[in-house]
């Protein structure tokens, strides 16, 4: 019997959409994965016109059918070379202007009950293997927990954790995960533990105080003011251009009135402590349910 390859114009995607299914004919041969690649004809034997492989070599060994082809070459993508190469001389040098591979790809070709079977097996053997995995996912994710557990029961008397706890933003909850994970304290920069300790200081500063807020004034109206600085914080950076970091900071006055300057003045060495001075009246707002008086031209009389 003499095999020759016979091109074919087919859709695999198409054949494989409408014969890849459970109730598989038995006048078909099937891959592995139980898709329809060739018919049989009347002698039981394949028809290589039929194949969903288009341009194959069909062969009977031993062990039953397979389907021999030339796949498209993995670099021109069957063009047999490109434009690209044109300085080198166009031609692909894989498969030197073929536009297929050198070597035959080999596909077993199975019946119609082997392919259920093969099938069987394969689903069986996945879903065993997604069990173990989930059962492996679970025992490390009981493990994790277990030692976050421990460690949180560790790091229950650092007085700094604690207080970092009651923190809110990602710069303290990101520090504290990475707590949690066995990090330890001398593992961060000077700088990320004198950020913690500011912002742990600002925390009890600011719950030390009491806020009742009302709006101060009228905008452009001075006034003079006796306040706790509550918070100092840095909201603009000197990357690119000298002096342009800007600071936000907070005071709250005896009358429990909430006043906010956004300035490039630093007020972080009066942070917790009481000052008097004047500004004048920018604008009335409004922040999570506290009215609170924007200000501009603030003078501190303690600042000497």
């Amino acid at each position: 019997m003499t095999y020759q390859f016979i091109e074919i114009p087919f859709s695999f995607e198409a054949h494989i959409k409408g014969q890849q299914r459970e109730d598989r004919a038995h006048d078909y041969l099937y891959d592995k994965w139980g898709r329809s690649v060739v018919a049989l004809n009347e002698s039981g034997e394949p028809d290589p016109q039929t194949c969903a492989y288009g341009k194959v070599l069909l062969k009977k060994n031993k062990r039953g059918w397979v389907a021999l082809r030339r796949d498209k070459c993995s670099r021109c993508g069957g063009q047999g070379g490109s434009q690209a190469w044109s300085h080198t001389g166009w031609k692909c040098y894989r498969c030197h202007g073929e536009g297929t591979e050198r070597n035959l790809s080999q596909t077993a070709l199975y019946t119609a009950d082997a392919a259920e079977k093969l099938c069987a097996r394969r689903a069986a053997r996945e879903k065993a293997e997604r069990a173990a995995a989930e059962k492996q996912e679970r025992a490390r994710a009981e493990r994790e927990a277990a030692a976050r557990e421990a460690r949180i029961a560790e790091l229950s008397s650092d007085e700094r954790y604690v207080a970092l706890c009651n923190l809110k933003g990602a710069f303290a909850g990101d520090i504290r995960s990475r707590l949690e994970a066995g990090k330890n304290w001398d593992d961060f920069s000077d700088k990320q533990r004198a950020v913690v300790d500011h912002m742990i200081a600002t925390a009890q500063v600011e719950a030390n105080v009491e806020v009742n807020s009302q709006h101060i004034g009228s905008p452009k109206e001075r006034f003079a003011f006796e306040a706790t600085v509550v918070a100092s914080r840095q909201i603009g950076t000197e990357a690119f251009y000298p002096y342009s970091a800007r600071f936000l900071n907070r005071l709250v006055t005896t009358d429990g009135n909430v006043i906010v300057w956004f300035s490039t003045t630093h007020l972080e060495r009066f942070v917790g402590k009481q000052v008097t001075g004047k500004a004048t009246v920018k604008k009335h707002d409004t922040y999570r349910d506290t009215a609170q008086t924007i200000v501009t031209r603030l003078k501190v009389d303690n600042d000497a």
